[in-house]
C-alpha cells in the first residue's frame, strides 16, 4: 500500500469518523440522542465507582459535557453522587435502575463486539497497540 502523509491522516481521519458513525447509528436506533451518553454508560457499566475527571479521561469528553450527561442521569435514577476523598469531586455509580438500563442499551452491542474480538484478536490487540502509538506522536498537535 502506497500513501503519502496527506492522504494517511485522511483516510485515518476518514476511518475514525466511520468508526464514530457506526456507534453513534447504534446509539440512536436504540433511542440515544446523544453517542455522548452511550459512551459514558458504556464507561459506567464497569460497576465501579467513577470521578467525573475519570469519565472525562476515559471518554475523551469534555468536563461541561459530562456534567451535563451525569445531571441527566441522576435525574433519571440512574446514577448516583457521592462525595469522594477529594471534596471538590463526586463519585457516580450506576444505580440498580441504572445497570438494567445499561444493560438494556449495551447486551446487544457487547455481544456484537465480543463476536467480531474473538473472530478477530490477534488483529484487534496490534490495531490497539498501533493506534495508541499513534495517539502519543499526535500528542505534538496539542502543542
Amino acid at each position: 500500500l502506497k500513501m503519502e502523509s496527506r492522504e494517511f491522516y485522511f483516510e485515518l481521519c476518514r476511518l475514525l469518523n466511520s468508526l464514530n458513525n457506526s456507534y453513534d447509528k447504534y446509539a440512536k436506533r436504540n433511542g440515544i440522542v446523544s453517542n455522548n451518553l452511550l459512551w459514558l454508560v458504556y464507561a459506567l457499566s464497569d460497576g465501579k465507582e467513577h470521578t467525573q475527571l475519570e469519565m472525562c479521561n476515559h471518554t475523551s469528553l469534555p468536563k461541561t459535557t459530562v456534567n451535563t450527561l451525569i445531571k441527566d442521569l441522576e435525574n433519571n435514577q440512574y446514577v448516583t453522587l457521592k462525595k469522594g476523598i477529594d471534596k471538590r469531586e463526586r463519585l457516580v455509580s450506576l444505580t440498580e435502575k441504572g445497570k438494567t438500563y445499561a444493560n438494556n442499551l449495551l447486551k446487544d452491542l457487547f455481544d456484537k463486539e465480543d463476536e467480531i474480538f474473538l473472530k478477530n484478536k490477534k488483529l484487534a490487540l496490534q490495531f490497539i497497540d498501533n493506534f495508541q502509538k499513534f495517539d502519543e506522536l499526535l500528542k505534538i498537535l496539542e502543542i
